[in-house]
């Protein structure tokens, strides 16, 4: 286990005694649990597959993990990242806390990135803490880079294996923490060093060596696809696809929902009115990044695929949760934005799938749900007393029973505004004073704001004080 300082004489021993007595109350805790749940075992594997800017209709792309976590378990068809950016939804997923909570509030430093984030109360000191093998595979937090230069790399608290990496944000020629020891791997020249391949061989390498051990085990695989790579002459910061990926999509078409390019927006706040019409040329650009983009997940589409497999050679996939996300969606000319960091739709929303557990098998809920959700569900699941309150609430519970949190209201925090989402409607309010109000029961797209219509007044001011309420909340108070 790692984060441990030496203490020497008693403090040796006390320290000991009271890692002894955790353990003990994380096991006893995960056999009550297990005990009281259909299919559930007392001590749950959990594997969590985060990719990075990946949009929920992405799934396009990903066949196999739709066949084989969602039509094994359950698809969660309004999952929302509650700060739609990488960092701050990072955190919140290693937490369970909104961003007023754990701290990071943008990528990079003074409000954001790993400066500001405790990583000492996170899921995995706490599986870690009660006796689970943890590994974390793929790229951490933003600002990580600063941390892995040093001598020695920083290794963060709770990871029995760390093997991070991603920075620069390169699918060739990239650098990676193994365990401490930095490693820069090869060009587009060696094929096996292609990023998302070499992270699947790595957690592969993870579940089997721990089911070989008989450990119950923690793993979370970070991929850099789809995100857009740092290359200094490209014209587009669009994903490579592996070689053998390159062609799959190249006749997608770019998908043009109503938000696309949307006509008018003298409705929203100034600096969206600032981006001008999307010409045919930038048009072309977003085509090709869109099929880069669904090309890199054909390869994550083949880790999940592989992780599945692995479980299942070792007798393990009823005994494990799987869950399967991203940190944030991405807008592709929506509202002529491109990006995230806001509060629409396509920004916010993320796909969520998970199995195992006691998870019904194929089924699909509406209820709302949120990244701050992803940590209360690995604690509930495994019986493992939190390291801190998650503000989010079990996946087992909402998939158990959709109805009793189908009005649920989530908070939707960017660098700039907050807002509150709820089935009906999304409210919010700018640092710069603009307020937008979308009943998206008949505007899902999130075209025309009702902000200034008076019959929407009452529902505005009630939205508002929602709003007052969950931009400060703490633990059970965000429910």
């Amino acid at each position: 286990m790692t984060g441990a300082a030496p203490l020497g004489g008693r403090g040796e021993l006390l320290a000991a005694t009271v890692v002894a007595l955790a353990v003990g109350v994380g096991l006893l805790a995960r056999a009550d649990a297990g005990a009281g749940a259909q299919g559930a075992v007392a001590e749950p594997n959990v594997i969590v597959v985060l990719t990075d800017d990946q949009r929920t209709k992405d799934m396009l792309a990903m066949p196999l993990s739709k066949r084989r976590i969602g039509g094994r378990g359950v698809t969660f068809t309004r999952a929302w990242a509650t700060f739609p950016l990488c960092c701050p939804s990072r955190a919140t997923h290693l937490t369970g806390q909104y961003a007023h909570n754990h701290g990071v509030r943008d990528n990079v430093a003074p409000e954001g990135g790993i400066t500001p984030f405790d990583d000492t109360a996170t899921t995995a000191t706490a599986l870690d803490g009660a006796g689970y093998r943890t590994a974390f595979v793929g790229k951490y937090l933003n600002g990580y880079l600063a941390l892995a230069r040093e001598d020695p790399p920083y290794v963060p608290p709770g990871w029995d294996r760390w093997l991070a990496a991603g920075f620069p944000g390169r699918m060739w020629g990239w650098t990676q923490v193994v365990n401490g020891v930095l490693r820069t791997w090869g060009t587009q020249r060696e094929k096996r060093h292609y990023q998302t391949d070499v992270l699947a061989r790595q957690a592969n390498s993870f579940v089997r060596s721990s089911l070989e051990q008989e450990t119950p085990f923690f793993l979370t695989v970070a991929t850099l696809a789809p995100h857009g790579e740092h290359r200094p002459r490209a014209s587009v910061a669009s994903p490579r696809p592996a070689p053998r990926h390159r062609h799959d999509f190249e006749r997608q078409p770019l998908p043009k929902p109503e938000s696309f390019n949307e006509a008018d927006v003298s409705d929203k706040p100034a600096w969206v009115q600032d981006n001008p019409r999307i010409d045919a040329e930038l048009r072309r650009a977003l085509r090709a990044r869109n099929r880069d983009r669904l090309a890199s997940l054909s390869a994550v589409d083949e880790l999940v695929a592989g992780l599945i497999d692995e479980l299942r050679e070792g007798r393990a996939l009823q005994d494990t949760l799987v869950i399967f996300t991203s940190d944030n969606g991405f807008l592709m000319g929506q509202h002529r934005l491109r990006g995230k960091n806001v509060a629409y739709r396509e920004s916010a929303s993320v796909p969520l799938l998970a199995r195992g557990a006691g998870l019904p098998k194929g089924a699909k809920v509406s209820a709302p749900v949120g990244n701050i959700d992803v940590a209360a569900t690995i604690y509930d699941a495994t019986g493992v007393p939190p390291a801190i309150e998650p503000d989010g609430i079990s996946l087992l519970d909402v998939a158990a029973d959709p109805e009793a949190h189908a009005d649920r209201d989530l908070l939707i925090e960017t660098t700039r505004s907050e807002g509150v989402r709820t089935p009906g409607f999304l409210y919010v309010e700018h640092e710069s004073g603009d307020v937008e109000l979308y009943d998206t029961g008949v505007d899902p797209f999130e075209l025309d704001s009702v902000h200034g219509d008076p019959a929407y007044a009452s529902i505005r001011a009630e939205l508002a004080q929602r709003l007052d309420e969950l931009r400060d909340c703490e633990g059970s108070e965000c429910g």
